[in-house]
């Protein structure tokens, strides 16, 4: 899943009507980004137990006090 897959999902669970933007990267910023859990999962067991959009749900509910 990417960056911009994470972007249109949050507006996708929340109903915003918030629209991804692209503008021109800051000179430092990385060309490509890959995160991976596959460290945390391998050096401390951890791995996500929520799925994205009932986790993305509920931070937004958080959010909104």
């Amino acid at each position: 899943m990417t960056v911009l897959d994470v972007a249109h999902k949050t507006i996708e669970v929340t109903g915003s009507e918030s629209v991804v933007r692209h503008v021109e990267p800051m000179q430092d910023d990385p060309r490509r980004r890959r995160p991976d859990i596959g460290l945390a999962r391998e050096f401390l067991g951890w791995q996500p137990t929520v799925p994205l959009d009932e986790g993305l749900r509920s931070f937004a509910r958080e959010l909104a006090g």
